[in-house]
């Protein structure tokens, strides 16, 4: 129904949204001296494109076409709009997943086979003059499209019954990560990069899941928990230690492994209040005003 799309993207919104906005506004104030990088108004423009997630003018290099204010937000343009068609879909109903699908081979097959070639590789660029139909066509996105193939296995009734068989699988698609890892083979984007071991990991994990109650160290839940937070809020830590650090003269440690090591502890401790005051606080805050809005509007139509 129109409500439950309504709500499904409040929610996907107010999860990322926010966070995004303050974590890009921090870097802008406080590491790059705010008011004076405003008074540029290529910056003010780049500005407003990075918060709606829309590629900067002129951006052609894929699949970042352009870093945004705080570059790691180049993957959450991707994230939204796939949250977009994912939820127009289910507005299809019972075809919701042909109407998925279908929209997906238009962007990534036919659109790219009528413009000349048709290829996995996330470097490509088709070169479209409107720049957000480069995004929309950029083959990062059949990771998506996979994740939502391995969501669809999960939730129905195929499993592999054998524990043994499944630990051994387990075993294999860890061990095929790391090997790649370690030999840096295919370390790009896309399902023919890294995807090649991730993938099939991800589906075993999933159905070993349905099986194998694999429990994990809270730690590392921990981490989980703070992960997105984390990825916001590490180059604004980095850069702005980093900066700290040149002015007081400390410049010949702001670099190297203990570096690295300060950073990661730093990021940490900004990720942990950032999910404690800003996930769990402002973003659910907005969520459930947002949610609240909406539903009077329903009974105001109704």
């Amino acid at each position: 129904s129109i409500t439950y799309v309504k709500e499904f993207l409040i929610k996907r919104f107010s999860r990322v949204w926010p966070v995004y906005v303050i974590a890009s506004l921090a870097l802008v104030f406080v590491v790059r001296y705010g008011i004076d990088y405003l008074n540029n108004l290529a910056n003010v423009k780049a500005l407003v494109y990075s918060l709606v997630f829309f590629p900067p003018t002129g951006a052609n290099s894929p699949p970042v076409f352009g870093f945004p204010v705080l570059p790691v937000g180049w993957t959450l343009s991707y994230e939204m709009y796939f949250y977009v068609i994912f939820g127009l879909s289910m507005l299809f109903g019972r075809a919701r997943w042909i109407a998925f699908f279908a929209w997906l081979g238009l962007t990534l097959l036919l659109i790219p086979y009528l413009h000349g070639v048709v290829t996995l590789a996330t470097t490509t660029n088709y070169g479209f003059e409107y720049l957000y139909l480069n995004l929309i066509t950029s083959p990062i996105i059949w990771l998506f499209a996979v994740g939502v193939v391995i969501g669809l296995i999960y939730k129905s009734n195929i499993q592999i019954r054998t524990t043994k068989t499944l630990y051994f699988l387990i075993f294999t698609s860890v061990s095929l990560v790391i090997w790649q890892y370690l030999a840096r083979f295919k370390t790009g984007h896309g399902i023919s990069e890294w995807g090649l071991t991730l993938i099939p990991m991800m589906l075993i994990l999933m159905l070993a899941s349905k099986k194998i109650n694999l429990s994990m160290p809270a730690w590392t839940v921990f981490l989980g928990d703070i992960s997105f937070s984390l990825y916001l809020w590490h180059p604004f830590v980095q850069e702005y230690l980093q900066k700290i650090m040149m002015e007081m003269g400390y410049g010949n440690i702001a670099k190297g492994f203990s570096f690295l090591y300060l950073t990661t502890v730093i990021s940490i401790i900004f990720a942990a209040a950032s999910y404690k005051i800003l996930e769990c606080g402002l973003s659910e805050k907005i969520k459930s005003l947002l949610l609240n809005k909406n539903k009077q509007l329903i009974n105001c139509i109704l």
